[in-house]
């Protein structure tokens, strides 16, 4: 529970506000912001509170899913085809299924470059 205050004409006034804290489901590989090094990958969560799991894999913008991705699934992993070989922005959400609710993550990877040396 919160309770946030403030002073107005001299006179102090409040309002309550209640949060349900969500235990943090997090991508443990590849780690977060790495490149990837190649066009399969295999993602990893760490399981969290969690009931079911959604991985989304763009490179359209945060929240895309043009390169596929998960279906509600209890597996704490996803192996990725397909991916692009062109150094491009990739952009991952990680949904999580928490007492009942829906959150999710965004993070950020650089595809593979197939022409790196």
């Amino acid at each position: 529970m919160l309770r946030l205050w403030w002073l107005v004409n001299g006179a102090w006034q409040s309002s309550d506000y209640t949060y349900t804290a969500y235990i943090a489901v997090t991508i443990t590989s590849p780690v977060p912001g790495a490149t990837l090094t190649s066009s399969t990958v295999a993602f990893q969560w760490t399981a969290g509170s969690a009931t079911q799991y959604t991985l989304w894999i763009g490179s359209t913008g945060v929240g895309s899913s043009n390169f596929g991705g998960t279906a509600g699934t209890t597996s704490t992993s996803y192996v990725a085809t397909g991916l692009p070989t062109d150094g491009r922005t990739m952009y991952v959400r990680l949904w999580a299924q928490v007492g009942g609710a829906w959150l999710y993550t965004d993070y950020t990877y650089s595809a593979y470059s197939a022409g790196r040396s």
